[in-house]
């Protein structure tokens, strides 16, 4: 499924940017098709790249093959960033995507962003890492579809939609629920009248006081 709403979204860092250039300079493009690999875990990083237009996915294969998702990067995200020379997750598109490769040598107002990404980038981790191990499922799931319409929601009318660029599988491997779980928490929210599923890979957020007010305390 292609995402092309780079204009609608919501870039996660702009508030540690404002008043500050465009940290991204050069028009470098790639093109990927869903479901293609960006890099691998242990590749050398050979730079870093801004999301343009669709979704990527950042990810984490353990021993026995189970994955956790550890984010998603959306159109203004940077990816790739590393302190080593190497990734340490595996990333992929899940949605076409086209990036945008950012020239770190002509770039002089690179350096300053960047250390302003990876603390907007280090503060969003110690948020998943409570929403890991503090939050109950549906506190999970309110706040993953908040987060969402933040990031590429249309407002129509009362309503906050959004086509979801993941799949179920997708959102429970980063919730840390069963696919099972994410899809009831998804009905109760919809009986509830909080959303609504117009398609499978459609949320229409119909009372976003109360799916708010879920992210922190389940009703």
């Amino acid at each position: 499924m292609h995402l092309n709403n780079s204009q609608n979204s919501k870039p996660m860092f702009d508030h540690f940017l404002a008043n500050k250039p465009n940290p991204i300079k050069n028009n470098k493009l790639r093109s990927l098709k869903t479901g293609q690999p960006i890099f691998y875990e242990g590749d050398t990083a050979r730079g870093l790249y801004e999301v343009v237009e669709g979704v990527v996915r950042n990810y984490k294969l353990t021993a026995d093959g189970r994955r956790q998702i550890v984010s998603f990067g959306y159109p203004g995200d940077i990816i790739g960033i590393n302190h080593d020379g190497c990734h340490h997750n595996d990333c992929d598109a899940i949605s076409d995507v086209t990036l945008k490769a950012i020239d770190q040598k002509t770039d002089t107002d690179f350096a300053y962003s960047l250390i302003r990404y990876t603390a907007a980038e280090l503060t969003l981790m110690h948020e998943h890492f409570l929403l890991l191990g503090r939050k109950s499922a549906m506190e999970k799931v309110a706040s993953f579809l908040n987060v969402l319409q933040n990031r590429i929601g249309k407002r129509d009318g009362k309503s906050v939609c959004y086509d979801l660029p993941m799949n179920r599988t997708d959102i429970a491997d980063y919730l840390g629920l069963s696919i099972e779980t994410v899809s009831r928490c998804f009905s109760k929210l919809r009986q509830e009248g909080i959303i609504g599923l117009p398609q499978i890979n459609q949320v229409c957020i119909y009372d976003l006081g109360a799916l708010q007010g879920l992210t922190e305390v389940e009703h």
